[in-house]
C-alpha cells in the first residue's frame, strides 16, 4: 500500500461541500492541501488534493477504476444516466472494456 493510501486509513480527511468546490476548486484545493493528501466531498467522494498522490494512486493496487456500481451508491438505479454509467467505455472493466476497447481500435484502424 502507497503512503498515500495509508494516510487516509490513519487521519480523517477534511470534509468540504460540493458547493464550496464549485464556487472555489483551486482555492479549496490550496487551503486544505497541507492538512493531508485527501479531502472528502459531503457525499463520500474522497480527492487527492496534490499530484503526489495522484501520480500514487495510479499505480496502487487498492486503487481501481470507478464502476457502474457507482451510480448504485448514490441510489440511481435506472434512467439516462445509470444508462450512460453502466454502458461507458470509461466506466467498464474486464470483457466488457475489452469489448468496448477492441471495437474503438477496430474503427480507428478502418478509418
Amino acid at each position: 500500500m502507497t503512503s498515500s493510501l495509508k494516510a487516509v486509513h490513519t487521519r480523517a480527511p477534511k470534509v468540504v461541500t460540493i458547493a464550496e468546490l464549485e464556487a472555489d476548486p483551486h482555492g479549496v484545493f490550496k487551503r486544505h492541501r497541507g492538512s493531508g493528501p485527501f479531502i472528502q466531498r459531503d457525499d463520500g467522494v474522497y480527492l487527492a488534493i496534490r499530484a503526489s498522490e495522484v501520480n500514487s494512486l495510479l499505480n496502487d493496487e487498492l486503487a481501481s477504476q470507478v464502476e457502474p456500481e457507482v451510480t448504485q451508491v448514490h441510489g440511481l438505479t435506472k434512467g439516462a444516466l445509470f444508462n450512460l454509467c453502466n454502458n461507458a467505455m470509461l466506466t467498464s472493466t474486464g470483457a466488457k472494456y475489452g469489448a468496448w476497447r477492441a471495437t474503438l481500435v477496430g474503427h480507428l484502424l478502418s478509418a
